[in-house]
């Protein structure tokens, strides 16, 4: 029979492990996540190929696949529509941002506002950059599965506009997970990305960029 003072500590014991809740944050070793980011961070120039649907509450719904070009100086991004017709081109650099389609070539120094004006939402390009291939890029609230890979976070903008990501599937490139579908969601916009093919370099077809669906 236990002793009143052991009786106490039993209590006490059990009480505290039903009140504490545990952290998933805390199980991930900091130097599993250090370590994933930097390799992240390393997997530059790259290319991926795959589609986008895009759906909004004022536009509809909006669907293209994708080749995007990512180095250290910026980002290409082409959009193509059925049968691999282009839509869009848009170039991000250290000059600027330059956007081009059927009416034309529109220059300017934000990616975001061409192509918010071309698909008419908001579309946070800048910071998707990073969370294509699976880093935080300015998120607030981040959860992460006990690899260190991302769940699913929070990113609010300076102007009030918040974003919640989640990474439902990845792929393994070169030993590397990479995000295989990202799914986006704020300000009344949904942005579905699918990657379906990750590469090192550029791939280039008679000095163009290969077009998803025809070349590849």
């Amino acid at each position: 029979m236990l002793s009143k003072s052991a009786l106490v500590l039993v209590v006490l014991t059990l009480g505290a492990a039903c009140g504490t809740k545990p952290d998933t944050e805390l199980l991930i070793p900091t130097l599993a996540v250090e370590e994933r980011e930097a390799k992240l961070k390393a997997f530059i120039p790259w290319r991926a190929l795959g589609s986008i649907a895009v759906e909004s509450e004022e536009r509809g719904k909006f669907n293209a696949s994708f080749s995007w070009d990512a180095d250290a100086r910026g980002y290409e991004i082409k959009l193509f529509g059925p049968l691999g017709v282009q839509a869009f081109e848009l170039v991000k650099n250290m000059q600027g941002a330059v956007l081009t389609d059927r009416k034309g070539r529109v220059s300017g120094d934000s990616a975001e506002l061409l192509l918010q004006a071309a698909l008419g939402v908001p579309v946070p390009i800048g910071k998707m950059q990073a969370w294509a291939v699976g880093l935080p890029g300015g998120a607030e609230q981040v959860q992460r599965d006990k690899t260190g890979r991302l769940n699913s976070m929070v990113v609010a903008e300076n102007a009030g506009e918040r974003w919640d990501v989640n990474f439902e599937r990845y792929t393994n490139v070169d030993n590397l997970d990479l995000p295989r579908t990202v799914i986006v969601n704020g300000d009344g916009v949904q942005i579905k990305l699918s990657f379906k093919k990750w590469l090192r370099s550029e791939a280039r077809v008679n000095d163009r960029l290969a077009i998803p669906g025809v070349d590849t």
